[in-house]
């Protein structure tokens, strides 16, 4: 997990530039975006340290983190995702699955009318409710592509409907690929995870956003849906998950009235 953590720093060390946080740019620059040095400088830490940290070999304090968090900009989104790996790290998660028990099938149920489907780790919609099945169409979807699961991930990048639903299809679909990366920092080493992953490797949209290491994460938004028959087409996307279900996710999408 120290590997993980270190490379989101150094993928958000690479994004930022001199400019934006008052930096010198004066002169040849070897890297993209900033140097190792001018991090540490920023974030007030010790240049060996901050590099110990971004190649994995120490395990860094939740206070240095929010010090170098600070000095790449990051976003609170940005800042939730990294101090969930610290604290996955410490507590050092179990990577097999969480059971789908009928209570969570309930919840997902007693979401209607709001459509509200059951997301695994890899992605997998494990249940969605009616409203879900309107909206989506998964199991037209599933007797298109012959097989037995949704994968939300694959659903996005191939799915006919999703792309009539979705304005600027191109421009999301590359940010799902950035979540799931972000999805897949969390278990690299689960078989389950890297047999998907090379599975959607097949798909060349899929394939040439995962080669740019670029990390989004699912969070709480609005959404908006293009379909003919909604009478209110704007959504408030809430993304609930248990303490007790850590690789479980409930994503729903609430009317905007």
């Amino acid at each position: 997990m120290d590997k993980i953590i270190g490379n989101f720093l150094k993928t958000h060390r690479e994004s930022i530039t001199p400019e934006q946080v008052g930096l010198p740019t004066g002169g040849r620059r070897r890297v993209k975006g900033l140097r190792r040095e001018e991090v540490a400088y920023l974030a007030n830490v010790g240049l060996s340290w901050y590099t110990a940290i971004e190649q994995g070999k120490v395990h860094p304090s939740i206070q240095v983190l929010r010090s170098i968090s600070e000095a790449l900009l990051m976003s609170e989104t940005d800042k939730e995702y990294l101090f969930k790996l610290l604290i996955d790290n410490n507590v050092k998660d179990m990577v097999g699955d969480d059971p789908v028990s009928l209570e969570i099938q309930k919840v997902v149920s007693s979401l209607e009318p709001n459509p509200t489907y059951l997301l695994d780790k890899i992605w997998d919609i494990k249940y969605w409710n009616p409203s879900a099945e309107i909206l989506f169409g998964f199991s037209d979807y599933l007797k298109n592509i012959k097989r037995d699961k949704v994968n939300l991930m694959e659903y996005f990048l191939i799915s006919p409907n999703i792309r009539k639903l979705t304005e600027d299809w191109e421009t999301k679909a590359k940010i799902m690929v950035q979540r799931y990366r972000a999805e897949y920092l969390k278990y690299p080493k689960d078989e389950q995870f890297i047999n998907e992953l090379n599975f959607l490797k097949k798909y060349s949209l899929f394939r040439e956003e995962w080669e740019k290491e670029n990390i989004d994460v699912i969070q709480n938004g609005n959404k908006k849906f293009l379909h003919p028959d909604l009478k209110n087409s704007s959504f408030k996307l809430l993304v609930l998950q248990s303490p007790e279900y850590r690789q479980l996710k409930i994503l729903t999408f609430i009317t905007e009235n």
